[in-house]
């Protein structure tokens, strides 16, 4: 144990060398001062036993200092004793004993009497402090006991005892938030042939690394337990919808699957996962864990290693998003991808004068044609969506090559312009001169002009300095603002084709001419996209949009047909 400090405080050095001098075969540090200032000072710096206070000092006196001291929290229960040379009133006690003080002594100071109180009062200090260490190791005794019974000794996860406490609690947050969560329970497949072939002890090393692997996938805010033998059991907290977790189900599948080491020897299993949505598949603990465990053997009848929601019909629907998510990684060097050209139609002219490139996905053996609006999210979410844009950005500066008048729009999706790749790429063509910059237009969605709250100074930004034209697909959908369209250098808005298809509704025929309004009056080209009628046609001439799009004049068309499109026009 260190020596406690005793603080000494006096305005006359030669009552600090008296005290000194007085309490030198002490057990304790003795440190000075000389100020009420630089006492509370030396206090909230140090650790201090005991403070001895004159009360006679100049600027802060001994009750001010006292008082002050008594106010703190850190400093409240430090005991005080005064050393005064004032008479012994009881105003004066009393006074000292209402700024804190718990003793007095008088000048002049009797040294035998000084030294036995203040070997007193580090008598207590000495015993408060074994008293919090005894508490101390107690409390870490006691917390240690709680750890063991509720965690897996060979993993460190949680065990069944902490994950129904843990269920339990989730359950009653999502009812007092009205919120949804999963439980996914995990079954490891080839486990025992694991420890049938290699032994218990490679058993329990990839048990211990696949605990480490499955932890590291969830958020610190999630729950993953062992829940007995290779079985694990994971919350996922506050999600919005079931679509959401398919990645983390693909990832958790991925872990379980890769090959893990013990000594010279290769480990590998696979892992069946069952999941249960509350409050769809159960209200209570019972029957979610009921449920998932039922999941849990359907995804084994599956063939193992993939998982299996207990609602069948959204079972289906998640797994093939979870297939999608594979084989879109893929598709490309599988040459399943393939950018489609749809016409922009001059109204007046009736002529083609530009295109819209679109991917298409319909090459593949397994899925056949796969809508671009159910693709392009999961691409996005796994990342594939990067090499994608660039494949659609070669194939559409090879087009222009061959068609050096013709404009051609390129779909960008906000995940894009999360990174330089993008922006790099088409750059590199309009330095090399390989495109004229004023014959490519970059389509955002309002979504990413929302976002982004520094636009200028953003990869969409620096397109557009480039001098590309921007344009904000979908218009009249999303999030856009009058002042956005206005600060931000866009080019070119498109009317979604939402309100183009049902003209003649009278609703959406107004909201057409109040768009077409906004673009007249911020000098905005504009298209309506969707036309599918002469009437729909003939109202957006008349009312002043001179570009469209729509099955009306011609489909997307794959790269030969358009080219034979522009041969013979419409």
């Amino acid at each position: 144990m260190n020596e406690p400090n005793i603080l000494i405080v006096d305005d006359m050095k030669a009552n600090l060398l008296s005290l000194q001098k007085i309490l030198k075969s002490t057990p304790a540090t003795i440190i000075e001062a000389d100020s009420g200032n630089k006492a509370l000072t030396i206090v909230l710096e140090n650790d201090i036993a005991l403070i001895l206070l004159d009360v006679n000092m100049p600027e802060m006196d001994g009750y001010e200092v006292a008082s002050f001291l008594r106010d703190h929290e850190t400093t409240k229960d430090i005991p005080i004793v005064f050393m005064t040379a004032l008479d012994r009133t009881t105003e004066n006690t009393l006074k000292g004993y209402m700024s804190g003080a718990i003793d007095f002594m008088y000048k002049p100071i009797d040294p035998q009497v000084l030294r036995s109180k203040v070997e007193a009062f580090l008598d207590i200090h000495n015993a408060k402090i074994q008293l919090s260490q005894e508490v101390n190791l107690r409390k870490l005794s006691e917390d240690k006991a709680i750890f063991l019974a509720e965690h897996d000794q060979l993993t460190g996860l949680g065990n069944r005892r902490l994950f129904h406490k843990k269920l339990k609690e989730e359950i009653s947050r999502a009812k007092r938030h009205t919120s949804k969560f999963a439980l996914l329970f995990l079954d490891l497949d080839g486990f025992k042939n694991v420890n049938d072939t290699v032994g218990h002890d490679a058993g329990d090393s990839l048990l211990k690394d696949l605990s480490k692997s499955f932890k590291a996938q969830i958020r610190e805010f999630d729950t993953i337990a062992r829940y007995g033998g290779d079985e694990f059991v994971i919350i996922l907290s506050g999600i919005e919808n079931e679509e959401e977790i398919v990645p983390k189900l693909s990832s958790l599948i991925e872990c379980a699957s890769k090959e893990y080491r013990f000594e010279e020897e290769r480990l590998s299993v696979g892992v069946s996962i069952g999941v249960a949505i509350y409050p769809e598949h159960g209200e209570n603990d019972t029957q979610l864990l009921s449920s998932a465990d039922s999941a849990m053997y359907e995804a084994k009848k599956d063939g193992k290693d993939c998982f299996h929601f207990y609602n069948d019909v959204l079972n289906t629907k998640l797994k093939r998003i979870m297939r999608i998510d594979t084989l879109i990684k893929h598709a490309l060097e599988k040459n399943e991808l393939e950018v489609y050209y749809q016409g922009v139609i001059d109204l007046k002219s009736n002529t083609i004068i530009g295109a819209e490139a679109l991917l298409r996905w319909q090459k593949n053996e397994e899925l056949g044609f796969v809508s671009p609006e159910e693709f392009i999210p999961i691409a996005e979410a796994n990342g594939s969506i990067h090499k994608i844009g660039i494949f659609v950005l070669q194939e559409t500066v090879a087009f222009m090559k061959k068609h050096k008048d013709l404009k051609l729009a390129i779909n960008a999706s906000k995940a894009q312009f999360t990174k330089a790749l993008f922006y790099e790429t088409l750059k590199k063509y309009i330095d090399n001169k390989d495109i004229k910059v004023e014959n490519i237009e970059v389509e955002i969605t309002e979504r990413v002009m929302f976002d982004e709250h520094d636009l200028e100074n953003s990869y969409v930004g620096k397109i557009s300095q480039l001098g590309v034209s921007l344009s904000i697909d979908d218009f009249g959908t999303g999030f856009s603002s009058l002042g956005c369209l206005k600060t931000y250098s866009i080019d070119r808005l498109k009317i979604d084709k939402s309100f183009v298809m049902s003209i003649p509704n009278k609703e959406d025929e107004a909201l057409c001419r109040a768009i077409l309004s906004i673009a007249d009056a911020l000098s905005l080209s504009l298209i309506a996209e969707g036309i599918e009628t002469k009437e729909q046609r003939d109202f957006l001439l008349e009312n002043g949009c001179l570009l469209a799009q729509g099955y009306y004049f011609c489909k997307p068309m794959s790269e030969n047909k358009f080219r034979e499109l522009l041969k013979r026009g419409l």
